[in-house]
Order: C-alpha cells, then structure tokens, then sequence
C-alpha cells in the first residue's frame, strides 16, 4: 500500500491536522483556565462564614428578627440591603428570618465597623457581639 498522492493533497492534509491540533489545544487551555477560579471561595460561602459563631448560639428551629443597617441614600428595601437579608436567610436555614424585630431573638447585620458599644437599639437588648457587624439582640419585655 504506498500513498502517492500529489502533493497538495499531502500539503492539504497536513493544514488540516495543523489546524485540527492548534484548536484542540485551544480549547484544552480555555477548558482549564476555568479550574483556576474554582479554588476561589464564591461570595455565598464567604456569607456563610460570617454567620458561623451565630449560627452556632441560635436554635435549631423558630424564628427570629433581623435589622440591619440600610444604605443611607436608599429606600430600606433597596438592593444591597434586600441581597443581605436574603443571604441571612441563605446562611442560618433551617431558621427562618423575618424582616422585623417582632420576634425575641434578632439578628443584628451592621456595617463591619460599626461597634456594639454604638448600636442602641429602642426595646432591643445586646446579648453578644460576634464581631464583623454580626450581633444578637433579645427583645425587652413590655
């Protein structure tokens, strides 16, 4: 069996081999360049860190309240401020978190410089400060 082909044949064989393995080399380094993010911690996890120590002192059922410091400029059902409460609720399931200081436990999730000694809040009492803007608050009695 001998291949006597013309040699733009040959010639058009080899560029298409070429062709066929720069791609696949291509696509081989764009398929892994994507690994490299993965070690990455994403936001939701960096979320559910800052809850950690709290989640550890809250029950593992019921419900409880949630304040928070809302952007200055905005409505308080603005965006950012939404995004946290939701990421709140994420983060302590199976407890549920409602958006009022109704409940006898409330979270409290402030700026990460806003210091404890500063917060006073009418009718809520601190219990723990858990550092990073995360506290605890229990509702005084009436």
């Amino acid at each position: 069996m001998t291949f006597n082909y013309p040699i733009r044949v040959r010639v058009g064989l080899l560029l298409m081999l070429a062709f066929t393995l720069v791609s696949n080399v291509q696509l081989l380094r764009i398929a892994t360049s994507g690994y490299a993010t993965v070690a990455e911690t994403d936001e939701i996890t960096r979320y559910e860190a800052h809850f950690q120590e709290l989640k550890k002192v809250l029950p593992p059922h019921g419900v409880v309240g949630y304040i928070a410091d809302p952007n200055p400029e905005s409505v308080i059902h603005d965006t950012p401020y939404f995004k946290r409460y939701v990421l709140t609720q994420y983060s302590l399931s199976p407890v549920i978190v409602v958006d009022n200081i109704e409940p006898e436990l409330i979270i409290g999730n402030f700026h990460p410089a806003t210091n404890s000694k500063r917060v006073s809040i009418p009718g809520l009492t601190l219990i723990k400060d858990f550092g990073d803007g995360v506290m605890l608050f229990r509702r005084r009695p009436q």
